[in-house]
């Protein structure tokens, strides 16, 4: 005979066995085949230059994979909205934007250039503001046109020294945004703050030359590792640095590395242009 403790015991086991089974039911006759695939959440995460330059998004922005260089001694990312570049509602209302972060080998003990120098550097593009201080140099500029009719012709470029790379930022937004304008400016102090705060501390402030590094022989292994982890495109060859101003200047569009715009994307796919990029993040 069974007592009531019994019986309450077997109606949960049976209740359990009923839900499972109904469960594998759903999974067979419901859900696509992929469905316990997990999700491209994004990238949060990147080190360039053999890890001496790391960079982190803000929240609700990924570094799109396609677009990812890493190299021995420099490298570049493109961070956008984490919806936007995955699909995925990433819990962040963002604005739309594209912040690129570019970064080379310094070529003298110089600090990062001075608005003036950026200014020039830029040719006949309009210098809206300069702000100089911190080791950050930061300009708004105007150019003649958008890369895309989406995207507004206004946007931000910065310089700075971190750990013997010159780093270029550069921050781009649609047409009227917020993020060409005030809102540009605190996101591209922050994003300074965040690459100081994630890459490591290295001795010396600006740290050697480019050219005189004894162990850059060993880069091209540490980039490789960071590559695999990432699915980022390894380039070899000499570096783009002859020019510490290459980063900022307008002959670099967004999205190059080295002049090259196009490619192979990882797993053999053609990777986009970086005006189909932008028409797609901001349309």
């Amino acid at each position: 005979m069974i007592d009531g403790t019994a019986k309450s015991a077997l109606r949960v086991i049976a209740l359990g066995v009923s839900l499972l089974s109904l469960s594998g039911c759903l999974s067979i006759a419901g859900l696509p085949d992929n469905a316990e695939e997990e999700p491209d959440l994004g990238l949060h995460r990147a080190e360039l230059a053999g890890g001496d330059v790391v960079v982190v998004p803000p929240q609700g922005y990924c570094i799109e994979k396609e677009t990812l260089r890493i190299r021995a001694t420099g490298g570049f990312a493109l961070l956008a909205s984490c919806e936007t570049l995955t699909g995925y509602v990433s819990g962040y209302d963002v604005e739309p934007l594209v912040l690129t972060v570019t970064a080379v080998p310094r070529q003298s003990e110089a600090p990062e250039p001075d608005a003036e120098e950026i200014a020039a550097a830029l040719g006949d593009r309009t210098v809206l503001r300069r702000v100089h201080g911190d080791g950050l140099t930061i300009v708004q500029v105007m150019a003649s046109e958008g890369l895309t009719p989406q995207d507004d012709p206004r946007h931000w470029r910065a310089m700075m020294v971190l750990n013997g790379k010159m780093v270029g930022l550069a921050l781009y937004g649609p047409r009227g945004s917020a993020v060409t304008a005030e809102k540009g400016l605190t996101m591209l102090n922050w994003q300074a703050e965040r690459l100081r705060e994630e890459s490591p501390q290295m001795p010396h402030a600006y740290g050697p030359l480019a050219g005189t590094d004894p162990v850059l022989a060993a880069g091209p292994a540490a980039a490789g590792d960071a590559a695999a982890k990432t699915g980022a495109a390894v380039i070899s060859g000499p570096d783009i640095a002859a020019d510490t101003l290459a980063p900022i200047r307008p002959g670099t569009r967004p999205g190059t590395w080295n002049g090259a715009e196009a490619g192979t994307a990882p797993g053999g796919r053609k990777r986009r242009g970086m005006k189909k990029i932008f028409a797609d993040l901001f349309s």
